[in-house]
């Protein structure tokens, strides 16, 4: 048998994956020692920092890190091309981009996140060992207010030098745990509990910017992703393998360190939306039935009050038309002046009022749902209403009223005066 078709049966007996192995060793060889190969990936914004806060540190902690000497550093380019442009900011790889990191003679893969806390800036990194897909060391410092980022990359990238080695041998051992495919659909566990597909990385804190923006963006069709509650938690290790999760190491919503898996017992943005709707569709149908007993009442529905379409003539009694101003009557007569049934309206309601409260010589009863207040006085050349309300302010002994005037197509209400007791303002009625 030649050679060459002895290769060929034992790398058919081997199978693809092992063959990728021994080529990939081949490669790259066993020669003689080297500086670590590390490849960097973009830093991620944590707590109280957008993304576009912290992009670029990590091209400065490269010139950083390449400035010690002890390193060799993988390009950006070749870097894009291995795992995609797309997943330079995650905070994590799987593991068949880590197999291709390592094919290519990387040895460590440095992962950083930038959170804002106390008002201090704080940059952590960890760096995973790729042959292994284990986490190999971490770092981290303090961003002063007197300093730059600039001024910290050196610092770090010092302290990474005395935690990694020196040296490492040109071989490189690939990982063989077979990538886990991605699911597209939620998990439902018990019928109430919806969890993610995927893991969206490892923290070392809460992850709250990022969470937010993936609510933003609907994903899964959710807008209410959580990290979940201890007691969750155990019913999500109770069901790993259906989840595929990594480790036992993950975050609740009491936050550690930790791999984040988000969850949910909400409903669907769609769900939410025909919620609305129907929801919509109950308050707009309850507002006509109101307005058509307020209607029936003789007066008239506006923001859950119904008002009396005119004031109040004699006590007990309204007038007929109304443009009538009705009598005018002192703060402690108007408290009992309302019809049977009907009383002096409170400062709140009155300022709830807002457009749907006009001051006209005419009434425009043509208007639905408008509140028409007759002006019984001149007040700079305009014509206004003085309405007394139901308040009484203790603190400073003062009648309290609302006041009125037109100004072209608006009205305006003034609250409290400190009125005398001698005052006299008109009065309309609410209903009790």
């Amino acid at each position: 048998m030649t050679p060459k078709r002895k290769f060929r049966k034992v790398a058919q007996h081997l199978g693809k994956r092992t063959m990728l192995a021994i080529i990939a060793m081949l490669i790259v060889g066993a020669v003689n020692a080297q500086k670590p190969k590390l490849a960097v990936m973009d830093f991620m914004a944590g707590v109280g920092l957008y993304q576009n806060d912290v992009n670029g540190l990590s091209d400065m902690l490269i010139n950083s890190l390449f400035n010690t000497g002890k390193f060799e550093l993988i390009e950006r380019g070749q870097l894009c091309e291995l795992i995609g442009e797309t997943n330079l900011q995650k905070s994590s790889l799987s593991a068949g981009q880590l197999q291709q990191l390592a094919i290519k003679g990387v040895n460590f893969l440095l992962l950083g996140t930038v959170n804002l806390t106390g008002g201090e800036y704080n940059i952590d990194v960890r760096v995973v060992d790729v042959g292994t897909g284990q986490l190999y060391s971490t770092a981290g410092v303090t961003k002063l207010s007197s300093q730059t980022y600039r001024d910290m990359m050196p610092k770090l990238a010092n302290e990474l030098a005395t935690k990694l080695p020196q040296t490492v041998n040109a071989t490189v051992s690939v990982i063989s745990v077979p990538e886990k495919s991605k699911s597209t659909s939620v998990v439902t566990l018990l019928g109430y509990l919806q969890v993610s597909p995927d893991d969206i990385g490892e923290f070392s804190s809460v992850p709250t910017n990022i969470i937010a923006n993936i609510n933003k963006q609907g994903l899964y069709g959710y807008n209410d992703w959580r990290l979940p509650t201890q007691e969750e938690l155990e019913l999500m290790k109770a069901n790993s393998s259906k989840l595929g999760l990594k480790s036992s190491n993950y975050m609740t919503s009491t936050g550690h360190t930790g791999n984040v898996r988000l969850v949910t017992t909400g409903k669907t943005i769609t769900e939410k939306e025909q919620d609305r709707k129907v929801e919509e569709r109950r308050i707009a149908e309850e507002r006509r039935i109101k307005e058509a007993e307020a209607r029936a009442q003789g007066g008239v529905f506006i923001n859950g009050v119904v008002w009396a379409t005119c004031n109040v003539g004699n006590p007990g009694t309204f007038v007929s038309n109304p443009e009538d101003y009705g009598r005018f009557y002192s703060w402690d007569e108007a408290q009992n002046v309302c019809p049977q049934g009907w009383r002096l309206p409170t400062e709140k309601e009155f300022d709830n009022l807002g457009e749907n409260a006009s001051v006209w010589k005419n009434s425009g009863r043509e208007y639905a749902n408008m509140l028409f207040l007759p002006a019984a006085f001149i007040t700079d050349d305009k014509p206004c209403g003085y309405y007394w309300t139901s308040d009484y302010d203790n603190n400073f002994r003062s009648y309290t009223y609302r006041y009125f005037y037109q100004s072209s197509n608006y009205t305006y209400g003034f609250g409290n005066g400190g009125a005398p007791i001698s005052k006299i303002c008109c009065v309309r009625c609410v209903k009790k």
